[in-house]
């Protein structure tokens, strides 16, 4: 009874989330046509299936090169974005690197921000060792960074080829391929990081030792060790050990050696929670953090933000306030308890049902999981073919990656549903822990759509072996003749309709930041105000890599000053730009730069005092850590920048011609290949059935 309940409950949870990640049009990139999804869910199958065929004839000295140059080409690939691809920060994890700075330097004032979240210190720690390390050889604090998260990401994958290989090498070389097209690797997991990375390769690695036969002792304690750094980062994959309770149940008496290995992986992550409590304290202790602050965050605070009808249970600013305005700890708590109290008694239990679906779907809503916008802020530095077509961009990664999230979830669904008894090994496992933490945030806390994310490197695992399972055996309703026809019919009214909604959107024209620097307003982190001396010039150099079209300075001068904008090339810095900074402008706003916009280019801001008295202006005093490559270098030699903004011509916001034309043209060849694959088939049934006959 309790198998059938929990295998219909995950065909219930996936199938909603296949739903809400095909159907669900509104994501935080914005809007996304729902057929255009569906039909390149359908390329992306045809288009793997003999990618997999190919693999399943060669050899496993040939697979095992396949793999070997996938990871190296990911690799590759990772490096290449971080370094010509910067994103202003901001957020939990600016404050994080500003504050683990601060800490390298013996700075233990802590950020208001983190005293608000207490889960966030283990990681800042670990971030002032990566500043120590940089500081001390030289290379910086992000080297160290970046280091870390394509560290996390190389060695999910390779760990779910390692999980895959044991099945079937074929299946583990094709994870390799897909994973190196797949664009949530080279998003949030490498350009942010936070304590997503380490959640999602600590599942990975946890499936990997209980897919194993027997462990040894050296796994368990790997298992403690494992499990204790991912509590640490993040404190939510206790799922996991729900997760063990339900396959430890179902393989009691009836699986000894599993329930035996289920039993030591249990205890073994109870052993890690309290090895991660223990070294969190030591942690605290250390950096001289009082994690029962009076700013601290009650944790009934994220239950009662969960509640919220008005925000469908997001992290919403609202929320936030009314606990801090409660002062103290104590205070807020009760607050958020008659919170609590207050918003269960608006619900009757149809509304309350009506109030978790939508939850649901808000998890799984987008195939990059907020991963394009969360943390993220307009560009520093970008290539400048991405800029100009940055909104185009933008869309067909959401695009691809809801198809393929859709793709795996639909596989996933056929696979559960053709398995009719309820299989008690990793798998299950992954999904449970997978679904856990959906249900997590559905039912109790409160939900934004990356907090699915964590458990990414579980869905990419089970999502690549579930549609290997369909390729290798299709499911018979795609083979019935009446489906064929209904599909290959509906196909080019799909087409023409979505093709009418993508026009919709056509030409809506939004402006791009080309580069600019804000560490201040989010942050205050620093003192707001640079101080240039009587009669000298301060400067800050610039890379354009598309032409500039607006110029926004933050400004807040005590008297009048000079910008200029000079070009930076060798042996010419002519002036291109020359405006009076009036005193008290909040900001100086130049539009037009020139005729035709700002070249690309290499340039320089300089603000010049023809005072004779020092004036002070807004900007950054000291950078603790920053991706902008060229600061101010003061006259007393301290760090510093501008807070500037430039902008280029607006550029497509969402589809365009030539997206629509493309989109078209792939999907009739889609088409033409099945009614090409659909009378060929036909053809050879027509001519074994007249062999038969004549014999």
């Amino acid at each position: 009874m309790l198998k059938r309940l929990i295998r219909c409950g995950l065909l219930g949870c996936i199938g909603l989330a296949a739903f809400g990640m095909l159907f669900v049009s509104q994501t935080e990139t914005g809007f996304v046509e729902p057929i255009s999804v569906l039909l390149l869910m359908m390329v992306l199958y045809m288009g793997f299936r003999p990618i997999f065929y190919w693999l399943s004839a060669l050899t496993k000295q040939k697979l095992k090169w396949i793999i070997g140059l996938a990871l190296i080409l990911t690799v590759a690939i990772a490096i290449l974005v971080v370094t010509q691809i910067r994103i202003q920060l901001f957020g939990d994890i600016w404050h994080i690197q500003i504050m683990a700075a601060k800490i390298a330097a013996g700075n233990f004032k802590w950020d208001e921000w983190i005293l608000q979240y207490p889960q966030l210190v283990p990681l800042t720690y670990l971030y002032s060792i990566f500043v120590r390390l940089g500081n001390g050889i030289g290379f910086g604090f992000y080297p160290f960074f970046y280091a870390y998260n394509i560290i996390l990401m190389i060695g999910t994958i390779g760990l779910v080829i390692h999980i895959l290989w044991r099945r079937s090498p074929a299946v583990g070389a094709f994870s390799a391929i897909v994973a190196l097209v797949t664009p949530l690797f080279y998003s949030f997991m490498i350009q942010v990081g936070y304590t997503d990375g380490a959640s999602i390769f600590v599942l990975v690695l946890l499936v990997d030792l209980f897919d194993q036969i027997r462990l040894k002792w050296q796994q368990i304690l790997l298992v403690s060790l494992a499990f204790s750094y991912a509590y640490l980062m993040r404190p939510n994959v206790i799922i996991f050990l729900v997760a063990l309770l339900i396959i430890g149940g179902f393989s009691w008496k009836k699986n000894p050696p599993q329930f035996k290995k289920t039993s030591q992986m249990f205890v073994a992550c109870l052993i890690g929670i309290f090895l991660a409590i223990g070294t969190g304290k030591v942690i605290d202790q250390v950096n001289h953090y009082n994690p029962q602050n009076k700013d601290a965050y009650p944790t009934v605070h994220w239950i009662y933000m969960g509640l919220n009808q008005a925000t469908l249970g997001e992290y919403n600013s609202t929320d936030r306030y009314y606990t801090l305005d409660h002062k103290g700890y104590s205070t807020a708590n009760a607050a958020d308890l008659a919170g609590i109290e207050k918003r269960l008694s608006e619900y009757n239990p149809v509304s309350l049902l009506a109030h978790w679906y939508q939850k649901y779907l808000i998890l799984w809503k987008s195939g990059s999981f907020q991963m394009l916008t969360d943390y993220q802020g307009s560009y520093i530095t970008a290539p400048g073919w991405l800029l100009q077509n940055n909104g185009t961009f933008i869309l067909l990664i959401q695009t691809y990656s809801k198809a393929l999230m859709g793709l795996f979830l639909l596989a996933m669904l056929l696979d559960f549903w053709r398995k009719k008894q309820l299989k008690i090994n990793s798998i299950l496992l992954s999904l449970l822990t997978i679904f856990g933490i959906s249900l997590f945030h559905t039912l109790l806390w409160e939900v934004k759509t990356r907090y699915q994310f964590m458990t990414f490197g579980l869905i990419f695992l089970v999502g690549i072996l579930s549609l290997t399972n369909q390729i290798e055996v299709p499911s018979r309703i795609w083979q019935r003749p009446k489906v064929k026809a209904i599909v290959l019919i509906s196909l080019p009214m799909l087409i023409l309709l979505s093709s009418l909604l993508m026009g919709q959107y056509v030409n809506k024209k939004v402006p791009i930041q080309i580069t600019g620097n804000n560490n201040l307003n989010n942050y205050k982190q620093s003192s707001s105000q640079i101080r240039i001396p009587a009669h000298e010039s301060i400067e800050q150099g610039v890379t354009l890599n598309a032409d500039a079209a607006t110029l926004i300075l933050k400004t807040g001068a005590d008297a009048p000053l000079d910008l200029k904008i000079l070009s930076n090339k060798p042996d010419d810095q002519d002036v291109v730009i020359n405006r009076e900074i009036l005193p008290q402008q909040t900001q100086l706003t130049i539009h037009n730069l020139s005729a035709s916009g700002l070249p690309a280019g290499q340039y320089i801001i300089q603000i010049e005092n023809k005072n004779s008295f020092a004036v002070t202006m807004t900007g950054q005093n000291k950078v603790y850590v920053s991706l902008y490559p060229s600061l101010i270098t003061m006259p007393q030699k301290q760090q510093s920048s501008f807070v500037f903004y430039f902008y280029g011509k607006k550029v497509n916001g969402s589809y365009n011609l030539n997206f629509i034309v493309s989109y078209i043209i792939i999907v009739i060849i889609m088409w033409l290949f099945l009614i090409f694959n659909t009378v060929k088939t036909r053809k050879g049934n027509h001519f074994e059935n007249n062999n038969r006959t004549q014999g």
